[in-house]
């Protein structure tokens, strides 16, 4: 990277998740490719998502890195021209270049680049020399490199510490709270010092009684000094009480940050779990894990722990069948254990589901009849659903006997009590022989909410203070006026400002337009900014968020309410709704003043990686323009056809319409064939400048070299 600045600093940073993301996905897409090699689609996101990982890489400055996946996306080639026929024999080491990438980007371990692409030239000159009559040839040094696999996999085995027992925390927040604690104690010491002149004053009244006879003073003279000196410590107290609510409040913030953890930090050991039950238990099961960057508070962390050890264990032991069981029923011999999960609002949903034998309802009814947990005559009028619900009860097992590891139905009490402990839910759904799934809902965090307040006419709201970028006052004065609505200029960002009360449809008493100034929240999710412009702001506070009933569940902009101690409800907002709500009003513009020129005001960006599409905005809006974002070509059309754009940026290698493509189908159009066009893709070969400049395009940067200063120059000649 040319510098490390705080956004690009910000940006390496979450270029670390995404990389660590999209190898993992890469690596599971890869054995998917193995078991189906026809799948088209599935081979083109697989390939696709390599080159992206290359180009991200030369971007980042990562260039030992990125000749390892050039050097793996070579072998992938043949690979693919051979239809994938032997990519199993090629995963192990496809997984060990991507686990090296990871250790070099994400923990500065930098990889034996040479062995590694020594390894890669070996297989490539293995698979140029197959022959038909050997479609499946064994590579030479597979072994070491399977060695150095399972070497890898006992290291981390051996750093796995349990999950409530391990914080990890930036050294950074760790200073700062090292600092705040220490200006805690110094307030403190403060306070002693005001509790000693309260002593002091009271000594001297007790002292000197203010009507004392043969005082060399009146009573009223010894009143008012005792007064002054009541009042300045008083002063000084208020001030300092101040300061340490707000220190407090520093702490809290803080300790909020750090309770933060990925569930990725929840699902990596299971994997070795289940590998080691189904070991056990001569099974041959895979667990496929979706969603572990979702970032939630650790006491959920700790929760799910408590809760999925019981299910993961069940379905691991008791739900999928053993090989012989499987193929006898005509299924794979391999058992598919899926765990996934998604933020819903402020609610993460944790699905677990597998492919085994399922739960048979008729089943749990002969042995809630047989254990005597009702009557044949209120079984038979239960539905099958009903009957599922039944191994909820304390003690309710369809095994004759548990196994050191689980048994059906065996805790699953435990763990809906443990779930409803936090105001959570548990479903449970099954089908004979096709399988068993459980969906829990948790919130992100079971401590105490910290929001902040706010009145808009009547009704009281409340926004999670870790979505509040800033409080501000604003005056009419501070806001630019667009022909799309009023927008302020925020730290070199655009940020469009909309009045609470019609984007909440609130009824709004007369005669109280906003005016003066106005209490303004600036709310920030995925990086997107919306000022939300309010009658009154009440402050931070700490409410216990209660989720809506399920005939509110749907309401659109509203998460969840709250009860103050007045008893006055506030209604939690879902700050993703409110940017949608707010994009839709508004259509955000650059701050006047910070357009150079006119002739070059929009820009279409084109891209489907989002580091490089984080990248490419931040330089283009440094130069005032304004930037709409497309994820690949076919959205970009879409785009192009309902607002008005001054200048194309696109990626070549995009899924749908590539860049080529789009740029052809740009030219083609009447409307269109005149913008200009930038492409910026990975492929920098004399024949791919020429393939991109026959299709139309008007300028062509490499990725490879791609530096900060020359794109911008090359933008900068088509704004004049």
């Amino acid at each position: 990277m040319d510098q490390k600045t705080p956004k690009m600093e910000a940006i390496l940073e979450k270029f670390r998740q995404v990389c660590q993301e999209r190898t993992r996905m890469a690596i599971h897409a890869f054995k998917d490719i193995a078991r189906t090699p026809s799948d088209a689609k599935l081979i083109d996101a697989f390939m696709r998502e390599i080159h992206t990982l290359k180009g991200e890489l030369r971007l980042m400055s990562f260039a030992d890195e990125a000749g390892l996946v050039h050097g793996l996306e070579d072998v992938l080639k043949i690979l693919k021209q051979r239809e994938f026929g032997n990519a199993a024999e090629f995963a192990e080491l496809l997984s060990e270049v991507l686990d090296s990438v990871v250790d070099s980007v994400v923990r500065d371990r930098k990889p034996n680049t040479p062995a590694l692409l020594s390894k890669l030239t070996g297989h490539k000159r293995l698979l140029s020399g197959a022959t038909a009559a050997s479609p499946h040839p064994t590579e030479p040094g597979a072994a070491p490199s399977s060695m150095a696999s399972k070497e890898r996999s006992a290291n981390a085995k051996e750093s796995v510490q349990p999950l409530s027992s391990i914080v990890r925390i930036e050294r950074k927040k760790l200073d700062q709270l090292g600092q705040m604690v220490g200006d805690l104690f110094t307030s403190f010491i403060q306070m002693q010092q005001h509790s000693k002149g309260f002593d002091r004053v009271l000594s001297d009244v007790r002292k000197n009684r203010l009507d004392a006879p043969g005082s060399s003073k009146d009573p009223g003279q010894r009143l008012q000094q005792a007064t002054r000196k009541l009042v300045d410590l008083k002063r000084g107290l208020g001030d300092h009480l101040l300061g340490i609510q707000t220190e407090i409040e520093q702490v809290l913030h803080l300790l909020h940050e750090i309770r933060l953890l990925p569930l990725s930090v929840l699902f990596e050991p299971y994997e070795n779990e289940v590998r080691q039950i189904a070991r056990e238990k001569g099974k041959k099961i895979h667990l496929e894990v979706h969603g572990g960057g979702i970032l939630v508070d650790r006491s959920v962390i700790d929760t799910f722990n408590d809760i999925l050890i019981h299910l993961v264990r069940n379905a691991v032991d008791h739900g999928i069948e053993s090989p012989a069981e499987r193929l006898a029923k005509g299924k794979a011999e391999q058992g598919q254990l899926t765990l996934t999960a998604r933020q819903v609002g402020d609610r993460i949903l944790l699905h677990l589901a597998d492919d085994g034998k399922g739960i048979d309802p008729e089943v749990v009814k002969k042995a809630a009849i047989s254990k005597g947990f009702l009557s044949a005559e209120h079984a038979a009028v239960l539905s099958p659903q009903e009957l599922l619900e039944l191994t909820f009860l304390p003690g309710f097992s369809t095994m004759d006997q548990a196994t050191e590891f689980s048994g059906r139905g065996v805790g699953l009490d435990v763990v809906r009590t443990r779930i409803q402990e936090f105001s959570g839910n548990l479903h449970l759904s099954a089908t004979p022989d096709l399988g068993t799934s459980f969906t829990i809902e948790l919130p992100t965090t079971i401590a105490i909410s910290r929001v902040v307040v706010f009145r808009v006419g009547r009704q009281r709201f409340a926004v999670l203070n870790t979505f509040i970028n800033r409080l501000l006052r604003l005056t009419a004065d501070e806001l630019i006026t667009t022909s799309t609505g009023p927008v302020l200029d925020l730290d070199g960002l655009t940020v469009p400002v909309q009045e609470a009360f019609e984007l909440l449809n609130v009824e709004h008493p007369s005669g109280s337009a906003i005016s003066g100034k106005t209490p303004t929240l600036i709310i920030e999710q995925g990086g997107k900014l919306l000022g939300l412009q309010v009658d009154e702001l009440l402050g931070e506070q700490e409410l216990t968020i209660k989720p809506l009933s399920s005939f509110l569940s749907d309401t659109h902009g509203v998460s969840g309410a709250a009860v103050q101690r007045d008893g006055t409800l506030v209604l939690l907002l879902h700050v993703g709704d409110l940017l949608a709500m707010g994009r839709r009003r508004i259509a955000l513009r650059p701050a006047a003043q910070a357009s150079p020129r006119k002739h070059i005001s929009r820009v279409l960006l084109v891209e489907d990686s989002m580091v490089i599409r984080e990248i490419e905005r931040s330089l283009l809006t440094s130069l005032g323009l304004e930037v709409e974002e497309a994820e690949d070509g076919a959205q970009a059309l879409q785009m192009l056809n309902t607002g008005g754009f001054d200048l194309v940026v696109s990626d070549v290698d995009m899924p749908n319409v590539n860049g080529l493509e789009l740029t052809q189908k740009i030219r083609e159009s009447q409307r269109w064939s005149k913008v200009p066009i930038i492409l910026v893709t990975t492929k920098d070969t004399p024949e791919d400048r020429q393939r991109g400049m026959e299709c139309g395009a008007d300028a062509y940067i490499s990725k490879s070299d791609f530096k900060h200063k020359s794109f911008i120059e090359v933008v900068r000649r088509f704004m004049h």
